[in-house]
């Protein structure tokens, strides 16, 4: 009985470790995450059949919008927040904005910033619109692990 009891977990385990195992399809891979209260801003890669691509990400409170960039576009990201740093507005500017392109439904992202603040918006014409403060504090750590996404992007 006990031989028996032992046998069907093994099996069940073995069941659910196989499935485990198995080739997982392709999908969204969040490098990292950057908090500010309820809103979250991932750095991310989504891979679909073979095709990869980076991707920044807002949610908030369940709602999620991301913008999606093509390994050479995301290069271009990482350069013109390199380039945001050096402005120092004591009040909000616009940094810039990028469109999504080669999709059906492109999003745009914003970029603001003052002395104290990077700011990016997401605004995607299905899913609505999120924005995400980025403390300058944080700026070295998301060129950084943005730089882990550049990798993976590489690969």
């Amino acid at each position: 009985m006990k031989n028996m009891r032992f046998f069907r977990i093994v099996v069940v385990l073995g069941i659910s470790l196989a499935s485990v195992l198995r080739a997982a399809p392709p999908g969204l891979n969040i490098l990292h995450s950057f908090k500010n209260g309820e809103t979250q801003l991932n750095l991310a890669t989504y891979t679909k059949a073979t095709t990869t691509v980076g991707l920044l990400g807002i949610s908030h409170s369940g709602h999620k919008v991301s913008y999606a960039f093509k390994s050479s576009e995301w290069e271009n990201l990482r350069t013109f927040i390199q380039n945001t740093l050096a402005l120092q507005p004591k009040n909000w500017i616009e940094a810039g904005s990028m469109a999504e392109i080669e999709t059906t439904s492109p999003s745009h992202l914003l970029i603001f910033v003052n002395d104290t603040t990077i700011q990016f918006i997401i605004s995607d014409p299905t899913r609505g619109t999120e924005n995400f403060l980025l403390p300058r504090s944080d700026a070295t750590n998301f060129l950084n692990q943005s730089a882990e996404v550049a990798k993976a992007l590489k690969n």
